[in-house]
């Protein structure tokens, strides 16, 4: 994950970028570009093909620009083959072959990839990532044969924007979002940066969500990184004064925190970079770090008798590779680990992996790829999953979306949803006011696309209650009297995880007595 580390000197930076527009498009993109502000680079670049058109230099900071954003970047292709016509080298080649990979175009791309292989030594760095690349082609072949049957739902616009929301983490009932977004945009220095947002569900809706306060946030970077089951404790990493740290902050009130505290030993000890899990008693941490080698592994450390963390030790098992690995979630009563890594069984990135717990050989078993489409050739970088196997959060860029990167519920298919129970009262709006019906109703619950009967209940006719249990879906609610229709009304259950406890619902019949 690329980040904006922000300088101190900031008065000096906003005095340079004040007078950007007396200067041209393309020192306003080498700007933006310097920045990490990719999207407003890109548009500086092509105002400035338009007077030069066909400039070598500009074309490739256009493409390398769209190559490290969050934008779509098979966008780039046009530009690229134009960078290529004018100058086929392993170096724009190896850049014509990536953006075809995002352009999901593998055989071109292969062949592309092969091309630099045979123009470039075999130690030189495009060899070793065009090495890379192919493999991930691959994989999304093989992959993308067996697609996993899933639905992606975006979260809509009261928690997407045009920018990018990332890592979205979920209590363990589903009523808690936290998430990053970048759509703050610092324009004393022309960069956006990343603030930490958190969103609560209401009757089975997300609320709007809110920025949380200067406690969690600043003028830095705050990357959620992880949050408690029950939602007590939120973890971030950050980057304040250059220092990138692992912070925890705990609930203060309506979205409030406490003030963000850095975990210190041993998880500034190992680096610790992005991912943390805790267990729900605190007593286990699991959190990435770095190695001897530079690469991001997973480790866990407990918590010794006396309040501390122990040693960070590495996960057991096939966890870890020689690559990197990140934001891990332990579900399944601790028996499956979810995690990210960017290594040879990758489609592209970061993909998202789960692994097992061996009872037998007390190890993590080899882990599992979640598959096409969770997984796509973008960095995928963590999931996030409420009670049950039905649904889950992540991040993605698709077509369709409100900006960037988009927060989407996935709802894997194959397992079943579970029930809304709702505790329902039914009252008549007359003109005297609402009263109970003189006389037994008879609901009945149908599908709203071929009208199929779901279910009929005899509503009480001392209470006028009935109770139903409803699988997420679309309906349409007719209320009887005998076989008459007295009301009618359309009443949608929305895919989430549902508990046991049954939910008040109260429906009042339009009604006037008829005079014979």
């Amino acid at each position: 994950m690329k980040f904006i580390f922000l300088s101190l000197f900031v008065t000096f930076i906003g005095f340079f970028y004040s007078n950007l527009s007396a200067q041209n498009n393309a020192k306003s993109g080498d700007y933006y570009y310097k920045v990490s502000t990719y999207d407003r680079a890109i548009k500086a670049y092509k105002r400035e093909l338009r007077k030069k058109n066909n400039d070598s230099q500009i074309l490739y900071k256009i493409v390398d620009s769209y190559l490290n954003s969050n934008l779509n970047r098979a966008e780039a292709l046009p530009f690229v083959k134009q960078l290529v016509e004018k100058d086929r080298s392993p170096e724009t080649v190896y850049l014509h072959a990536k953006v075809l990979f995002y352009a999901y175009k593998f055989p071109e791309a292969i062949s592309e990839f092969e091309w630099v292989k045979m123009h470039v030594t075999h130690e030189d760095e495009l060899y070793r990532q065009s090495g890379i690349y192919i493999q991930w082609i691959l994989n999304a072949n093989a992959y993308m044969v067996s697609p996993v049957d899933v639905t992606f739902i975006n979260l809509g616009k009261s928690i997407n924007t045009n920018k990018s929301e990332l890592n979205p983490f979920v209590s363990v009932n589903d009523d808690n979002l936290v998430y990053s977004s970048n759509k703050r945009y610092l324009s004393k220095i022309g960069a956006n940066c990343y603030n930490v947002c958190k969103s609560n569900r209401l009757k089975n809706t997300w609320q709007k969500a809110k920025t949380l306060n200067y406690y969690v946030n600043s003028g830095y970077d705050e990357i959620v990184g992880g949050y408690a089951k029950d939602a007590d404790r939120l973890f971030v990493f950050h980057n304040r004064e250059g220092n990138e740290k692992i912070a925890y902050a705990s609930p203060a009130g309506k979205m409030k925190y406490s003030l963000l505290e850095d975990f210190g030993y041993p998880i500034d000890r190992k680096g610790g970079e992005f991912g943390i899990w805790s267990s729900e008693s605190s007593d286990t941490l699991i959190f990435a770090g770095e190695n001897d080698k530079g690469n991001t592994d997973l480790f866990y450390s407990l918590k010794l008798p006396d309040g501390s963390y122990g040693e960070a030790r590495p996960m057991s098992g096939y966890i870890n590779t020689s690559y990197d690995e990140n934001f891990p979630v332990l579900c399944n009563g601790g028996k499956r680990l979810y995690f990210s890594s960017n290594g040879e069984f990758s489609m592209g990135g970061f993909d998202l992996f789960y692994s097992d717990w061996d009872e037998e050989t007390k190890e993590w078993r080899r882990p599992v790829n979640l598959g096409y489409p969770v997984n796509d050739v973008y960095d995928n970088y963590s999931i996030s999953k409420p009670r049950g196997k039905r649904y889950a959060y992540v991040s993605a860029l698709k077509d369709g979306g409100y900006g960037e990167r988009d927060i989407y519920k996935v709802l894997f298919k194959e397992e079943e949803p579970n029930s809304l129970i709702l505790r329902c009262n039914t009252f008549l709006d007359t003109d005297s006011g609402k009263v109970l019906p003189p006389f037994v109703i008879r609901a009945e619950l149908r599908d709203s696309v071929d009208n199929k009967l779901v279910g009929s209940y005899r509503v009480s006719g001392d209470s006028a209650r009935f109770v139903m249990a409803i699988m997420p879906g679309k309906y349409r609610l007719i209320f009887k009297n005998g076989v008459k229709d007295l009301y009618s009304l359309y009443y949608e259950v929305p895919e989430m995880w549902y508990s046991n406890e049954a939910f008040n619902q109260e429906f009042i019949i339009p009604y006037k007595n008829e005079e014979e």
